[in-house]
């Protein structure tokens, strides 16, 4: 059945699709250890933000990834080519739309102006998690799932040759400043929310806490660049208002945001709001607190008031599955598949809770959901995982190591891939599509 989804929606799971995400905040068991959330509702606003973006610079939207880094530091970056990086940090010090659509534009001046060739090269085809550990030094807390490491700031030698790494000349500064004022005029937007983004930072306003050493390390801003931003600003006219999607967009976002990182504080902050995106807070902080019945409680409200919203159904349905609950997680589950057109993250999660099941009759459809999202998805470790268990249990021992491979490939572990997969090669047949393919992954990674 063909389902009509309200304009909100849409908007946001066009994107979502686009982007291959689905809300998945990756605190769960299966993530931990990584400095990269899934969440792909977020990941989806930022990429609806980038769309016009994008499209003024000429560069196509479906080659960009947008990624959220679990650091409380302000900061964005680029690495690997496409892919922008945006701290949780940087989500909740931005004050408005236009505020994160201006260090988006920035970013994207970065990737057309090829400031960071000499990096695209060596990095272009790691997963998102393999290229924070190497622009973070986060390798060992990814590969030992050790959460606290990679959280951590990297101090002494590793921290500056990270800055080095992600550092920009002034003039490249510049350059991606003029570039940013071009697309979003191009695209019909003011560049007030970059000028007010850059005066915070170059004042200091509000004594943000680490910005010093985090964004204008690597930015360096001068009175100079907040000048020209300005100049811009003034001379604009006839610019469109932004949407009133947007914001609706933008709150969510932030509220959930809050949440996740600082769940005392959104408590007290959406305390006795009836708002969509402070009800939204309150769920997900509930959440992190443990409080998984007044979580769920808030969940229904806010299923009842958006019935149409697949994220609010399957943030029930995490909610259940990280309590163990896991048969009454696995229809809605299907339900937020089914509402949100197959957006291939909430696929994974749906294979994830099949898996876990226990049953053998859901093996082969999670397989099927983890094959399709893989046209997407990957090179998320993750989901080579899930099918390395799955084809696991089915006794398919070939195919499972081929897929432990892939995914400490997509990891950095790069001796356990290749032991994996001259083993998948020994155990697959001659000739087999899935020997060729641990014989493709042999060849890559010896070439590494």
């Amino acid at each position: 059945m063909k389902i009509r989804l309200p304009g909100l929606l849409r908007k946001v799971c066009a994107i979502l699709l686009l982007t291959g995400g689905a809300l998945w905040l990756s605190g769960s068991p299966a993530f931990a250890g990584t400095a990269i959330l899934r969440d792909a509702e977020i990941e989806g606003v930022l990429a609806g933000f980038a769309r016009p973006v994008m499209q003024a610079a000429g560069i196509p939207e479906r080659d960009v990834r947008m990624h959220i880094v679990d650091d409380v530091g302000v900061n964005a970056f680029v690495a690997g080519g496409m892919n922008i990086f945006i701290n949780t940090g940087l989500i909740l010090e931005t004050r408005a739309p236009l505020e994160m659509m201006g260090v988006i534009a920035h970013e994207t001046g970065h990737i057309a102006g090829a400031h960071l060739i000499g990096q695209r090269e060596a990095i272009s085809n790691a997963s998102a998690q393999a290229l924070l550990a190497m622009v973070l030094g986060t390798t060992a807390a990814v590969v030992s799932g050790n959460s606290d490491a990679g959280g951590a700031i990297i101090l002494g030698g590793q921290e500056m040759a990270r800055r080095g790494f992600l550092s920009f000349s002034r003039s490249q500064e510049s350059s991606a400043d003029q570039a940013a004022i071009a697309y979003l005029h191009r695209a019909g937007f003011s560049v007030s929310g970059l000028e007010t983004f850059l005066a915070r930072l170059l004042h200091n306003e509000g004594g943000l806490a680490g910005v010093e050493q985090d964004y204008l390390s690597t930015h360096p801003l001068t009175d100079d660049r907040l000048s020209a931003v300005t100049s811009a600003v003034k001379s604009e006219e006839g610019l469109q208002a932004l949407p009133d999607v947007y914001g609706d967009m933008f709150d969510r976002m932030k509220a959930k945001t809050m949440a996740y990182v600082y769940p005392e504080s959104a408590l007290r902050l959406y305390e006795g709001k009836d708002s969509v995106s402070a009800l939204y807070g309150r769920a997900v902080a509930l959440w992190r607190r443990k409080k998984i019945p007044d979580a769920l409680a808030i969940c229904d409200s806010l299923m009842a008031r958006e019935a149409w919203n697949p994220f609010f159904v399957e943030l029930k349905a995490q909610i259940l599955m990280e309590d163990g609950k896991v048969a009454k997680a696995i229809p809605l589950y299907r339900q937020a598949y089914e509402k949100a057109g197959g957006i291939p993250l909430i696929g994974v999660s749906l294979a994830h809770a099949l898996i876990e099941s226990g049953q053998p009759d859901v093996l082969d459809e999670a397989i099927v959901l983890l094959e399709r999202a893989s046209s997407r998805e990957g090179r998320m470790p993750e989901l080579h995982r899930l099918l390395a268990v799955a084809y696991g249990q089915k006794g398919e021992e070939g195919l499972a190591v081929l897929h432990a491979a892939g995914g400490a490939a997509l990891s950095g572990d790069m001796a356990l891939a290749i032991s994996q997969a001259q083993r998948a090669s020994d155990l697959l047949p001659t000739g087999s599509p899935g020997w060729l393919r641990a014989q493709d992954l042999l060849l890559s990674l010896k070439k590494q």
